[in-house]
């Protein structure tokens, strides 16, 4: 044999050699469909924090709600006469206030921590779902050559292979977060530590999935170190043509996955706040049911209302709270459509005017306490230049005189005022005994009424309150 005959024989063998090699290092590459679905269920796990996010907090703001209009009512039934003494129905009435604030409060904060939730959820399972995609589609005709039905590969079709929590149809298209909004059973700790923890466990057969495949000059390889692919679930080895790792398993959740450690963190800690009022909150909305004996024992610990408030835990039997329940039903069972709105409208409206009135009149609601009423000063206008009239309340410029007067609004006001103040010094009285005997005059002045073949006071001003207050 010549030099150059040596020479080609050695260079075909060394040829044969190196893809022989290439072979037998490349039979394993690709992952086993059952593998990649377990890695799925955790990416849909991750996408189901928004709806489920979405369905707590309007479920606790439709709570804190019907909290709200319970507390309406309660705050009306205890202030009817005969609920005078009725001590716990006033207490379930301060419960309910401070309920409805807690709620609210607790919803506001927690709509900041879902968003931050969801945000961090959504980065992962992206991670996650677009690899997946490709790996399942990339082979020829919907064959794929990258994932495995089984051990020895055998690539599925991607035509017909959906990934629930990754893809969907035969497009293979990744799954949105689900539109409708309900509760969701989440574990992505569990998820995350479903997926396996070591080889894929292919046998042979793999060798055309190239994106697996390590090297600088083939599929997603690095020079120097394998890449972490699939949200860091799946590792490429530092070998060429070499099988890939997966990192999931109980292990590797505070290092590879520590990411998703945080975010099922985030998750538990949501819940938790979401719900840390729904004991007391679904007794005190039991209240509100029509069925019979509906109603549960309701605890109010030591200062659970505010501090020192009450000042030792009270217990409010069933049957306690059942006869509130009944109560609220007969209120409300009457007042049907758009009535029970009409009646808190009217009450509010009430509550606005009643303190007032009763102060007017003398009346205190409790003889330890003081009845006072602020009323508004009447605006001073004269003097003032155009520029400061024009800004300031109950004022305006008078461009016939060129002076600052007071607008009619407040010149009525004001005059109403006055003749209130009259009232109270009795200067009507002196007023009305001008009159005399002259019954016409005294009948037409508004503030006199003829009695006793006398001119006196009428008490107009207490009389309209009163006809006012029985109106509503």
């Amino acid at each position: 044999m010549t030099r150059q005959q040596s020479g080609k024989a050695l260079a075909l063998t060394l040829l044969l050699t190196a893809m022989a090699a290439r072979r037998s290092s490349g039979t394993q590459m690709g992952v086993q469909l059952s593998d990649l679905k377990l890695a799925c269920a955790l990416a849909g796990d991750l996408k189901a924090t928004a709806p489920n996010a979405a369905f707590q907090l309007n479920k606790r703001a439709d709570d804190a709600e019907e909290l709200q209009q319970l507390k309406e009512d309660l705050t009306l039934l205890a202030q009817k006469p005969e609920n005078a003494d009725y001590t716990e129905l006033k207490l379930v009435a301060e419960l309910v206030r401070k309920q409805v604030r807690r709620t609210s409060a607790m919803i506001k904060e927690q709509v900041t921590a879902a968003i931050q939730l969801v945000g961090a959820a959504a980065t992962l399972a992206g991670r996650i779902d677009d690899l997946v995609r490709l790996m399942l589609i990339q082979g020829q005709s919907g064959t794929s050559t990258c994932v495995s039905s089984g051990a020895g590969f055998k690539g599925v079709n991607s035509g017909t292979t959906n990934l629930p929590g990754c893809t969907a149809t035969s497009t293979n298209m990744a799954t949105l977060p689900d539109e409708k909004l309900k509760e969701q059973t989440i574990d992505i700790k569990g998820k995350f530590e479903a997926v396996p923890s070591g080889g894929t466990g292919i046998t042979g057969s793999g060798a055309s999935c190239l994106i697996l495949h390590h090297g600088a000059s083939s599929g997603l390889g690095q020079a120097d170190a394998g890449a972490m692919l699939l949200g860091g679930l799946l590792q490429q080895s530092s070998a060429v043509g070499t099988a890939a790792t997966w990192k999931g398993g109980s292990t590797n959740l505070q290092t590879t996955g520590a990411d998703y450690s945080t975010v099922d963190t985030k998750q538990r800690q949501f819940m938790a706040a979401i719900r840390q009022y729904d004991d007391i909150n679904k007794k005190l909305l039991k209240l509100i049911e029509t069925e019979e004996t509906s109603a549960e024992e309701i605890v109010i610990e030591a200062g659970a209302i505010y501090d020192k408030h009450p000042k030792e835990k009270k217990t409010m039997s069933k049957p306690k709270a059942e006869a509130i329940r009944k109560m609220i039903e007969n209120y409300r069972k009457p007042l049907q459509g758009d009535k029970l709105d009409k009646e808190r409208d009217a009450f509010f409206l009430k509550q606005l005017y009643i303190n007032i009135t009763a102060c007017e009149m003398g009346a205190k609601p409790n003889p330890k306490e003081n009845c006072e009423v602020t009323k508004p000063q009447t605006a001073k206008c004269d003097g003032k230049e155009q520029g400061d009239c024009e800004k300031a309340t109950g004022c305006e410029w008078n461009k016939t005189e060129g002076k600052c007067k007071l607008t009619k609004t407040a010149q009525k006001e004001a005059e109403r005022a006055n003749q209130e103040s009259e009232a109270k010094d009795g200067k009507t009285v002196e007023k009305c005994a001008k009159h005399g005997s002259a019954k016409i005059a005294c009948e037409k002045d508004s503030n006199c009424k003829w009695e006793n073949n006398a001119c006196k006071d009428s008490s107009f001003l207490i009389r309209s309150w009163l006809l006012w207050l029985l109106h509503l």
